[in-house]
């Protein structure tokens, strides 16, 4: 089976990504809206084919235990079908999002509306909406917050044709959610070389406390300010990183 990738429309991506405020209460719905939703506004096609024809992927239904294999599913799927312009492009990620994996987002990422006309709490589903369907995340974290494109990125920025298992950073970077955040929320997330020779010393050093991991992440970040991670060797990035954890750990 395979399917054919769609990108929703510029235009309509801008009325939906400006709707979020009204349309909280969607997000808790068990059944797709999307349709219903541009119909209602006289919008007969709110997507377009790109003509990359993709295996047709099932996702599992789940939790964060499922993320590994999940983000496997999707990267075998298109990793030899998108360049990087079109892996960044929100349009393909809201339409997956919103359409072909609406009962996955519905259940991984949940949106209770019952917030009892409490401000506060109406913000945070609009930014957590913002961040999980579309890419309102702070730059550079956005491709790792969208619900679909953190499964496709988290393999591509980890995925390694040199191991016997190609995945096998990725399932240890899924493997909890205080590693995959430790590292995300900086920018050495977005350099492949630095963040694997990053994961491969953690694993090296087996079970660490999250406080420990946190301080490896920042302390790395920082060291970015000095040496020109896009410049390192996997060899030098490995390196870098050991004697980091080495001045983390003593």
């Amino acid at each position: 089976m395979s399917m054919i990738l769609n990108f929703m429309k510029s235009n309509a991506l801008g009325i939906l990504e400006g709707d979020i405020p009204q349309n909280v209460k969607f997000y808790d719905n068990n059944e797709k809206w999307i349709d219903k939703y541009f119909s209602d506004k006289d919008i007969s096609s709110y997507s377009f084919s790109t003509g990359i024809t993709v295996p047709d992927v099932e996702l599992i239904i789940g939790g964060p235990q499922d993320d590994f294999e999940n983000s496997k599913r999707i990267y075998d799927a298109l990793k030899d079908k998108l360049n990087p312009v079109q892996a960044s492009d929100l349009r393909l990620w809201a339409y997956l999002a919103h359409d072909v994996y609406w009962d996955y987002m519905h259940n991984r990422w949940s949106i209770n509306v019952a917030y009892d006309d409490d401000e506060e709490a109406e913000n945070k589903l609009v930014s957590r909406i913002g961040t999980r369907y579309f890419f309102k995340a702070s730059k550079g974290k956005a491709y790792v917050r969208q619900g679909i494109a953190r499964l496709y990125w988290a393999a591509y920025l980890t995925y390694d044709e040199n191991r016997e298992n190609p995945y096998e950073l990725t399932k240890f970077f899924l493997s909890k959610q205080d590693l995959f955040l430790a590292s995300t929320e900086r920018a050495l997330a977005r350099n492949k070389t630095i963040l694997m020779a990053a994961l491969t010393v953690l694993k090296e050093n087996g079970s660490l406390k999250r406080k420990q991991i946190r301080n490896f992440f920042s302390a790395l970040n920082q060291a970015g300010g000095v040496v020109m991670l896009d410049s390192l060797t996997a060899e030098d990035a490995h390196d870098l990183a050991e004697r980091t954890l080495e001045e983390v750990l003593s």
